[in-house]
């Protein structure tokens, strides 16, 4: 039997993930933004190594949100959180921003058609790190794409 209260709960953060998502988007949809030259004060990232970053995130969510929904063994990232992290980045800089954005979009889609599956109680992360509910992940998802966001607002702020 579906739980109203907890579906609403998950909607209402879904909602906020997914304008979150689209309103990172957007930064990267400006005409003439030089998204190689800006850096983030943070990390030293460039606004696309931001997008590759998230992106690469992004697709892990969706991908074991999928397995487990689909009743598969999930892949989930191995390695210290510096090496994931880094190989996020480095596996899709060099990747065109307009790929980066369409797969940022395909995944939320799948975040989107196996959120509200009640048999999925916990969401693996990482190895070695807690798995989390539907609700915390999409509360994760939100604060981390948010944080990336105002990070490349300030890079191009500072930059001007």
């Amino acid at each position: 039997m579906k739980n109203k209260k907890a579906d609403d709960s998950i909607q209402t953060l879904l909602d906020r993930e997914r304008r979150q998502v689209e309103d990172f988007v957007q930064l990267y949809l400006a005409k003439g933004a030089d998204y190689n030259r800006v850096k983030t004060k943070e990390e030293n990232w460039t606004a696309k190594e931001v997008l590759a970053h998230i992106t690469f995130w992004h697709e892990s969510f969706a991908r074991n949100i999928s397995d487990v929904g689909e009743g598969n063994e999930p892949h989930i990232l191995k390695g210290s959180m510096k090496n994931v992290i880094n190989r996020g980045v480095h596996e899709n800089r060099d990747v065109p921003i307009d790929i980066l954005l369409r797969r940022l979009r395909r995944a939320q889609r799948t975040i989107e058609k196996h959120i509200f599956n009640d048999s999925i109680s916990l969401i693996p992360y990482k190895q070695g790190s807690r798995p989390y509910t539907r609700a915390e992940h999409l509360d994760v998802v939100t604060r981390h794409i948010n944080i990336y966001f105002w990070r490349v607002i300030q890079a191009y702020l500072n930059d001007t």
